[in-house]
């Protein structure tokens, strides 16, 4: 008896197979795609941070201001990530403007 697949193969293709065809397949939002990569990223980033944290251990010998300059670099790349997310300024535009009144004539 000729054996055609591996034990459980089926139902692997079948779950992998099912989330892929294009009868079922559906675009994927922009709030999603943001929580997907976030949470990647955060946990990434989270993750260099308890290293660099690690770096405090008896293991290492540094100096204050090496702590200094890499919690600066840290704070500072922080900042500008954190200002990404706010608003933008608005632009200058004379659009808003009031138009000038005309020069009164002498009567």
């Amino acid at each position: 008896m000729a054996r055609t697949s591996k034990p459980g193969a089926g139902a692997i293709a079948g779950v992998i197979g099912s989330a892929h065809t294009p009868a079922t397949k559906r675009a994927e939002t922009k709030a999603e795609r943001f929580r997907r990569v976030a949470l990647s990223r955060m946990d990434r980033a989270l993750k260099a941070l308890e290293l660099v944290g690690g770096l405090a251990g008896t293991g290492y010998e540094s100096t204050a201001e090496q702590q200094v300059a890499m919690f600066e670099a840290l704070l500072a790349t922080l900042e500008v990530a954190r200002s990404r997310f706010e608003p933008k300024p608005v632009k200058f535009s004379f659009a808003a403007e009031v138009p000038p009144e005309p020069p009164q004539t002498a009567a």
